[in-house]
């Protein structure tokens, strides 16, 4: 299957060894030369023919796109969960010029129109919650839902985005056969009580920014954020939505508690102070 974007821009499957070997070098673009958890071009083959699904974004799309330049890749494995099929989404990765255009999410909507056709209805994967970018694609514009809290998943980094502040991240499940929803809103979920409290975590606009700036500050938001929503996904609770009031205010992470938990009023900053100035995620 292939989709076309508007821009220009085909997706399709990766076939051919020089597509597998491009976007081994697509992730050491994006990721840094040192990257050791790159996914090597010959598993990349192999997943591909067994439960695996990898596509790629191509500049000039349609049927030419196979003479395109790759600017963009997905990849992830099928497995179990009790019994269920549920696909890990590994990577997900679009070169700079290319971010904000729309590539990131029609690569996540391509990727779950074809495990559809292969009967698997979720998909999970992880992101760090200090990225508003990565919070805003997948909260706010996919409707995934923040179940866990794993930290340090991916232990001592070799990724200079990661380095400084650990590897935590919040792993997101995403119901496939669902209809696409719009972005949630406190109060406007018909299957939330409108009466729901929720908790806002506030995060950094630009980590990365606040990394090169000030590394210990970014490292006292990672405390901050991760004392904030670990005890309250542990108590079952849900992220369910991404807000960005606009500078200097900070975007925030909006958690749904389960009834009966404890926590604390809605609306508290979790995070402590707020850090304004950090500009926007390119």
């Amino acid at each position: 299957m292939e989709v076309t974007l508007p821009a220009g821009i085909g997706i399709r499957d990766l076939r051919t060894q020089p597509e597998f070997e491009a976007c081994v070098r697509l992730q050491q673009a994006t990721w840094g030369e040192g990257f050791g958890e790159s996914v090597p071009a010959a598993i990349l083959r192999v997943a591909s023919r067994y439960g695996g699904v990898i596509a790629g974004a191509f500049a000039g799309g349609g049927p030419a796109a196979a003479q395109g330049e790759m600017i963009g890749f997905v990849f992830g494995l099928t497995g179990l969960d009790g019994g269920r099929p549920v696909h890990w989404s590994d990577m997900l990765a679009v070169l700079p010029p290319w971010r904000g255009r729309g590539v990131g999410t029609a690569l996540k909507a391509w990727q779950r129109a074809r495990l559809l056709e292969l009967g698997v209805g979720e998909m999970r994967w992880s992101f760090d919650p200090l990225e508003a970018g990565n919070a805003a694609l997948n909260l706010a514009r996919l409707g995934a839902v923040g179940r866990w809290y794993e930290e340090d998943m991916y232990g001592v980094p070799s990724s200079p985005l990661h380095a400084g502040i650990g590897t935590d991240r919040l792993v997101v499940s995403w119901k496939l056969d669902a209809e696409a929803r719009a972005p949630w809103v406190p109060g406007a979920d018909p299957d939330t009580d409108p009466d729901t409290r929720v908790v806002r975590v506030p995060i950094p606009r630009n980590v990365q920014d606040l990394k090169a700036r000030d590394p210990d500050e970014a490292r006292r938001w990672r405390i901050r954020v991760r004392d904030a929503l670990v005890p309250l996904l542990a108590e079952g609770g849900e992220v369910r939505g991404f807000e960005d009031p606009g500078a200097p205010a900070p975007p925030a992470l909006l958690v749904v508690p389960p009834p009966g938990a404890s926590h604390p009023p809605t609306g508290e900053n979790l995070s402590g102070r707020n850090e304004p100035g950090n500009g926007d995620r390119p």
